[in-house]
């Protein structure tokens, strides 16, 4: 099989612990999400290079939910837009698929994608079930049936790990689960009950929170404060990583009323989300979470546990750093992607002649061209 450990969150349901220490063979890091800790970004981490993407009627995209760098290909899955874009190295587009509809060869939804070494693309829709493939070109290949879940990650051409996020599609079943490995129509494993009271309303706290990503790339989209890993091998969900907020997350035991308040709260901006688009770089975790209707940065330190926590996103430029969804499966090399809104870069007066800015500005044809993608590595 192609990955021995598959990473992904889930919920934390409480406990008080020291920096970096070990429960059951779990790291716990307790992070203080109200520190705030100015320009740490620039301490950390430098521009390395972007990609201005080309903008023209059929590549205009609104945002990322996720990106893949694969085969010297950009693959961007738009979620609202219901399309993946596909981009060479360079910027400039390619293709896009984009089969919106009913019919046995289209989506009605496109949440998570997946490209495949035989140059396909899978594409899993949640609403009708199912998963469709394409040609990396966009033509259809096949359907196959599936279940109903915000996203997948495939092990291998018949097993797939799905996460079903607590349910945002009401499904009656007698016991459900939120994380399963099927192959073709058998499920394997199963782990981590959902929370019926809380379908369908909770846990959407940030763009990607529910996506897979492989553990052995470094690169994990987190669903809750727990970080879990899957033995292919032993079929078994393994908890190893606890990002501790000191916050009590909703639980089975819970009454409707602190079920309803716990919702309040997050809707107020009281309640931190979990860490979310999280990197593992060097000797570092870096992530992000939500708090007091802002984005906070987080930076972990594997070795002593240390964590620091950012307010700003912005860097000593003052440009707006918020990280997406981002994998590449052919470079060793590590870094934190980033969007950079050409409105923003229009709206500088002072661009200093040789700068980053200054060259990314001139690359921009207006105020209506797709974002810029900006790739940040570690100091």
């Amino acid at each position: 099989m192609r990955y021995i450990f598959i990473a992904f969150i889930f919920m934390f349901f409480g406990c008080s612990v020291n920096n970096n220490s070990r429960i059951s063979d779990i790291v716990t890091y307790n992070i203080d999400y109200k520190q705030n800790d100015a320009y740490f970004w620039d301490t950390y981490f430098e521009y390395s290079h972007h990609v201005q993407l080309e903008t023209n009627e059929k590549s205009l995209f609104r945002e990322i939910t996720k990106m893949v760098v694969k085969d010297n290909r950009i693959y961007i899955l738009c979620r609202s837009m219901r399309k993946i874009l596909v981009f060479d190295m360079q910027g400039m587009f390619i293709n896009s698929i984009c089969e919106y509809g009913e019919g046995p060869e289209e989506y009605l939804s496109a949440v998570d994608m997946y490209i495949n070494d035989d140059h396909t693309i899978d594409i899993l829709d949640n609403i009708k079930s199912t998963i469709n493939t394409y040609t990396l070109t966009g033509e259809f290949v096949r359907s196959k049936k599936s279940i109903s879940a915000s996203a997948f990650l495939r092990l291998d051409s018949s097993t797939c790990l799905f996460n079903r996020n607590n349910f945002r599609n009401q499904i009656e079943e007698p016991e459900s689960f939120n994380f399963l490995c099927v192959k073709n129509d058998s499920v394997l494993a199963k782990s981590l009950s959902y929370i019926p009271s809380m379908a369908g309303r909770a846990f959407n706290f940030g763009e990607g929170n529910s996506l897979l990503y492989s553990y052995n790339l470094g690169l994990s989209i987190p669903y809750n404060d727990t970080l879990y890993v899957f033995d292919v091998e032993k079929m078994k969900f393994n908890p190893t990583c606890l990002f501790n907020f000191q916050v009590k997350r909703p639980n089975g035991s819970m009454s409707e009323f602190e079920l309803q308040e716990y919702l309040n709260a997050c809707k107020l901006g009281e309640v931190p989300s979990s860490i979310y688009c999280l990197y593992e770089m060097d000797k570092y975790i870096f992530g992000i979470f939500n708090y007091n209707r802002g984005v906070k940065h987080v930076l972990i330190s594997t070795t002593t546990g240390e964590t620091l926590v950012s307010s700003p996103t912005l860097n000593k430029d003052r440009i707006p750093i918020l990280p997406i969804p981002y994998t590449d499966e052919n470079s060793d090399k590590k870094y934190i992607v980033s969007l950079l809104d050409p409105l923003f870069v229009k709206s500088q007066k002072n661009l200093k002649e040789g700068t980053f800015l200054s060259t990314i500005n001139a690359g921009i044809e207006d105020e209506e061209s797709n974002p810029v993608i900006i790739f940040w590595s570690k100091k």
